[in-house]
């Protein structure tokens, strides 16, 4: 979601017009109404790496065949996948 020229940091409020009729729409309102399934500091390391493998497998599924030498691209995504790999030891 872009946030560059939000008045609100990317926090929805209902009685704001600008929010109401804001290009982003129901993106924002639905970043604004899971909070608790964003809420880090509430989950278990179990549920923490859940979420981080089902991560690793979108973001691997979407890489372009360009990137089949993981271990030599330097690329945002690449270097997210060697951290998170390294860290749940994968």
């Amino acid at each position: 979601m872009e946030l560059n020229y939000c008045p609100h940091a990317g926090f929805f409020n209902p009685t704001d017009m600008e929010c109401i009729n804001c290009h982003q729409g129901m993106e924002c309102t639905w970043m604004n109404h899971n909070d608790e399934t964003i809420a880090v500091e509430r989950k278990s390391v179990e549920d923490l790496r859940q979420q981080l493998l089902v991560a690793v497998d979108f973001i691997d599924s979407s890489l372009t065949p360009h990137h089949l030498s993981r271990r030599n691209c330097e690329c945002e995504n690449c270097i997210w996948l060697r951290k998170v790999q390294q860290t749940l030891n994968i």
